[in-house]
């Protein structure tokens, strides 16, 4: 079950009761928590608000998930807030279990959360090197050949977007497929016409590393730019980071989003690392700290937490619900 729905059913009580005579003697009927849409009303309701919040401008919350095996609850993307609004999967499985395919259709089809396809570049280069004899004719054919399984996978997967990890990954002087940034420059353009606002599919393209890694021109392929803060505990780093992405073509604030870190579980205990959010010294979870975080020219795009599962423990994944609370605090 998942709490937010809970509230929800709750809020709908309270309002009857507002509503009606307190001394009235007839009992309050609260419908079954039945989670099927097509039989229970108010739980349709609820699906309809959440698909509209999540279609409304505010700063989003990503959730990154290492661990999705489905043998416990706590491991189910199902278990993930339902107001979080997208989860890349930084293992994608090359095929699903059936387990898996339920818990990933009902997060993405009835909640609309996206489910993203996570590529680490360099673990693209590194399959490559090592497998000389399934990438033939050179780098850029390689790369095609690689990109063309990927978008495969998201096809079959029925993925909602897809996260590109380019960090320090352009290696001019090692064995690495990206020794130039128009190897770069092409990668991206292959992906560009699967996913994000280039393609026209309405799938989501997000991208992890600075504009020297990204190459600051491929800004218009994607919706999102994410910047690694994992291990910042000062606000001006955040300040210094928004101030090198505004190189990218196609940037603007809203598409700019921050990281924390919950992949140990001592710092998913504790909200992340220790992050000081003004120069008076006051010091706040970095997950909270972060979340209150925005830029000089505005709201920032919004917040991702690496490992967010590791959050489940924490009285049912408070760091996250209080994140996204702090992003888009609710209208009084």
């Amino acid at each position: 079950m998942k709490h937010s729905f809970y509230y929800y059913i709750l809020l709908l009580a309270f309002a009857a009761i507002s509503c009606s005579k307190w001394n009235e003697p007839s009992a309050l009927v609260v419908q079954d928590l039945n989670l099927d849409p097509y039989t229970n009303p108010v739980y349709k309701d609820y699906l309809d608000h959440l698909k509209t919040y999540k279609t409304s401008k505010h700063s989003i919350m990503l959730g990154f998930v290492g661990k999705w095996d489905v043998t416990a609850y706590s491991n189910k993307l199902a278990a993930v807030p339902d107001s979080v609004d997208m989860i890349a999967l930084l293992n994608p499985p090359s095929t699903f279990t059936d387990a898996q395919t339920a818990d990933f259709k009902k997060v993405q089809s009835e909640k609309g959360t996206k489910i993203l396809f996570y590529l680490n570049s360099k673990t693209m280069s590194d399959s490559i090197r090592n497998n000389p004899s399934m990438f033939t004719g050179g780098d850029s054919a390689a790369i095609a050949t690689y990109v063309g399984k990927v978008t495969d996978q998201l096809s079959k997967g029925g993925y909602g977007g897809l996260v590109l990890n380019m960090e320090g990954n352009v290696c001019y002087t090692c064995n690495s497929v990206f020794t130039s940034q128009q190897k770069t420059s092409y990668l991206i353009s292959l992906l560009g016409k699967a996913v994000g606002p280039v393609s026209s599919t309405g799938k989501l393209f997000m991208v992890q590393g600075e504009p020297k890694d990204v190459g600051a021109s491929n800004g218009n392929y994607f919706d999102y730019f994410i910047a690694n803060t994992n291990t910042s505990s000062f606000y001006y780093v955040e300040n210094a980071a928004y101030d090198l992405y505004k190189q990218f073509t196609n940037f603007s604030n809203d598409k700019f989003i921050v990281t924390a870190d919950f992949t140990q579980v001592a710092d998913a205990k504790a909200g992340g690392i220790s992050f000081y959010t003004n120069a008076s010294g006051a010091v706040k979870p970095a997950s909270l700290g972060l979340a209150g975080w925005n830029t000089a020219d505005g709201k920032k795009g919004g917040l991702a937490i690496y490992s967010i599962e590791n959050d489940f423990g924490n009285n049912y994944y408070s760091y996250t619900r209080g994140a996204i609370g702090i992003q888009n605090p609710s209208v009084k």
